[in-house]
C-alpha cells in the first residue's frame, strides 16, 4: 500500500509531546522550590500530602467519562466515545497517587524488602503516581484495541462465507473472456503446480450481453411464491406486534448468504453438487436426476417445485435482489416491472447445508426447458492436501502467463476463515510493553536514588548486597502491577464503548427495529498475558540491571 503522511499530524503528535515535556519538566521543580531547606538538608522527606478533592474529582470524572462514552456508543459518535474514554482515564491518572498510597497499607503484613518498596512508592508518591499513570495509559491502549479487534474477529469468523469446500481449489473464467482454450491451459497450468487428484468443469449461467435489446435486457429469475414473502413486504400498515412476530420469521431473515465465483446460477449433476458443496444429499441427487434443480434460498421453494422464469427488464425496470421476483410484478410487464417471456415450473429442493456456491444448481434438463444461456465458467480441483501460499502465488502467475486471449482468470484456494489479527495484536502487546518497561525503568531509577539513605541502612544491619536487587524487582512490580491492573480496567471503557457503537453485519438484518450492534469478545487471553508479562518483564529487568553494591552515604573517621 502506498504511505501516506500527514504532517499535519505528525506536528500535533510532536506538539503534545513537547507540551507534556515541558510539563514534566516544569512540576516536579516547581515541587522543588517549595521544599522545607532545612528538612532538604537533614535528609528528611516530607510525605506529601494530597487534597482529597483530587481523587474524589477522579474518581467522578471516571464515572462521567464512562457515561459518556457509553451514550456516545449508542449513535456512534467517534467524538463522543474518544472524549468520554480521555476523561475517564484522566480520572484514574489523578486517583494513582491515592490508589498507590492504599496498595501501601499492606505492606505491614509484607517482608522487609517490599515493605520498604511500598513505603517508598507512598512517600514518593509524586513519582510513582505518573509512572503507573505513564504504564496505564500505554495498557489501556493495548486493552481497548484487542478489545475492538477481536470482538470484529468474532463477528468476521461468524460471518464467514466459504467459497468452495475446504480443501478445494477454483478457477473462474466468469467475465474474462477467455475461450475454450484457455480453459484447456488452465487446467493444465493448475495441474501441473498442485496436487491436483480431480478435476471438474463447471458451467454457469452467463447472461450474454446480446440478451439486451433496446427495449429492455432478458434475464433468468425464480419466482417467490406469495406463502413465502415475509409480511411486512406486503402493502399493509405495520405495527408493533407485526414487527415483533417478523424477528422470529424466517421469511423476514433476508435471503440464505453465498459467495459464487462461477456464477449465481449453475448448472451440472449431483456429482457437480457434491464438489461445490460438500455434501451428497439423496433428495438434492433424487431433484436433479427429475430434471429440475437445487435452490439454496429457502423462499424460492413451495410443496417441492420452484417456478423459474425468463423476464425481460425494461430501461426503467428494477432487478430484485437475490435474482427473485414475485408473480404479480413478473405477469404485469407494466413500466417499471419486468415483463415474463417464459416460465417453467419444476421439481426443486432447498439444501440447507454445506457450502453455498450461488443461487442455485440447475440440471441440464431445467436449464434447456427456460432456455438458459450456459457455457463453462471455470473449473474446479480437489486436492491431495492443502496448497500453500507460495504454491498458490505460483499458480497464479503461471495462469496469467497462460491465458493470453482475455484477463486473467480468478484462482480460489479454500482455507477457512484465516484470523489476520493475532499477529498485529501480539506487535501490538510487545509495543505496550516496552512503553511500561521505559516508565517503571524511570521510576525505579529515581528511587534507587532517592532511596540511598535506606539502602545504607541495610548495608549497616548486614543485609546481603543481593538486597538492592530485590528493593527494586518490588519496586518495579508495584509500578507495573498496579499500572497494568488500572490499564486494564481503563482499557475496558474505550474497548467496549468503540465495539457497541459498531453495526454486526454478520447477523442478517430484517429490517426491523434497529441494526445489530458487534458483541462484544474480551480477549482474555490477552488481558492475562498483559497482567502477567508487564510486571514480570519489569521484575526481571530491575533485576538484572540494578548493582548489587549497598551504596555507603557516610563515612567516619
Amino acid at each position: 500500500p502506498a504511505i501516506d503522511l500527514r504532517p499535519l499530524d505528525v506536528l500535533v503528535v510532536l506538539g503534545v509531546g513537547v507540551v507534556t515535556g515541558l510539563i514534566a519538566a516544569w512540576l516536579p521543580a516547581r515541587q522543588a522550590s517549595r521544599q522545607d531547606v532545612v528538612a532538604a538538608l537533614a535528609g528528611r522527606r516530607p510525605v506529601p500530602r494530597v487534597p482529597r478533592r483530587i481523587p474524589a474529582l477522579g474518581a467522578v470524572a471516571v464515572f462521567v467519562g464512562a457515561l459518556i462514552a457509553f451514550y456516545g456508543a449508542g449513535p456512534g459518535d467517534p467524538l463522543a466515545i474518544v472524549f468520554g474514554s480521555v476523561v475517564a482515564e484522566l480520572g484514574l491518572v489523578a486517583m494513582s497517587p491515592t490508589l498507590v498510597a492504599w496498595v501501601a497499607r499492606i505492606g505491614p503484613r509484607l517482608p522487609a524488602v517490599p515493605r520498604l518498596a511500598l513505603r517508598d512508592a507512598a512517600r514518593s508518591r509524586t513519582r510513582s503516581g505518573p509512572a503507573v499513570a505513564a504504564v496505564m495509559a500505554a495498557v489501556a491502549g493495548a486493552v481497548a484495541v484487542s478489545i475492538f479487534a477481536t470482538s470484529q474477529e468474532a463477528a468476521d469468523k461468524r460471518g464467514y462465507i466459504p467459497m468452495l469446500p475446504q480443501g478445494m481449489v477454483g478457477v473462474s473464467t466468469l467475465f474474462t473472456g477467455a475461450d475454450a482454450n484457455d480453459l484447456e491451459q488452465i487446467v493444465a497450468t493448475v495441474e501441473r503446480e498442485l496436487p491436483v487428484e480431480q478435476t471438474s468443469l463447471i458451467q454457469g449461467y452467463v447472461p450474454d450481453e446480446g440478451a439486451c435489446q433496446a427495449d429492455g435486457c432478458d434475464l433468468m429469475t425464480v419466482v417467490t411464491p406469495p406463502q413465502n414473502e415475509c409480511p411486512l413486504e406486503r402493502p399493509r400498515p405495520i405495527d408493533t406486534a407485526d414487527a415483533a412476530a417478523a424477528a422470529n420469521d424466517w421469511r423476514c431473515q433476508g435471503r440464505e448468504p453465498y459467495s459464487s465465483i462461477f456464477g449465481d446460477w449453475l448448472v451440472g449433476d449431483a456429482d457437480t453438487l457434491e464438489a461445490l458443496t460438500g455434501v451428497d444429499d439423496p433428495g438434492a441427487r433424487q431433484a436433479l436426476e427429475s430434471g429440475g434443480v437445487v435452490m439454496f434460498d429457502r423462499a424460492s421453494v413451495l410443496n417441492g417445485t420452484a417456478t423459474l422464469q425468463m423476464v425481460r427488464y425494461s430501461d426503467e425496470g428494477r432487478a430484485v435482489k437475490g435474482g427473485t421476483s414475485t408473480p404479480d410484478a413478473a405477469q404485469s410487464g407494466e413500466s417499471g416491472r419486468p415483463e415474463v417471456l417464459h416460465s417453467v415450473d419444476v421439481p426443486a429442493v432447498w439444501l440447507s447445508e454445506g457450502v453455498r456456491p450461488g443461487a442455485g444448481l440447475l440440471s441440464a434438463e431445467a436449464a434447456a426447458a427456460i432456455g438458459l444461456p450456459v457455457e463453462e465458467s471455470g473449473a474446479l480441483f480437489e486436492t491431495s492436501r492443502m496448497p500453500t501460499q507460495a504454491e498458490e502465488d505460483t499458480t497464479q502467475r503461471q495462469l496469467d502467463l497462460a491465458v493470453t486471449s482475455g484477463s486473467s482468470p480468478y484462482l480460489v484456494v479454500e482455507r477457512g476463515y484465516q484470523n489476520d489479527t493475532a499477529l498485529a495484536l501480539l506487535v501490538l502487546l510487545a509495543v505496550t510493553g516496552v512503553v511500561a518497561l521505559g516508565a517503571t525503568a524511570i521510576a525505579v531509577g529515581l528511587a534507587a536514588a532517592d532511596g540511598r539513605p535506606d539502602l545504607a541502612t541495610l548495608a549497616a544491619i548486614g543485609a546481603a548486597p543481593r538486597t538492592r536487587r530485590l528493593l527494586a524487582s518490588s519496586q518495579a512490580l508495584v509500578i507495573a502491577g498496579l499500572g497494568t491492573l488500572l490499564g486494564i480496567v481503563a482499557g475496558f471503557v474505550p474497548g467496549i464503548a468503540a465495539v457497541r457503537s459498531q453495526t454486526d453485519w454478520s447477523v442478517p438484518f430484517t429490517g426491523v427495529g434497529s441494526p445489530p450492534v458487534l458483541p462484544v469478545v474480551i480477549p482474555w487471553g490477552n488481558l492475562a498475558l498483559l497482567l502477567i508479562v508487564v510486571p514480570l518483564l519489569a521484575v526481571v529487568c530491575a533485576a538484572l540491571f540494578s548493582r548489587s553494591r549497598l551504596p555507603m552515604v557516610r563515612r567516619l573517621t
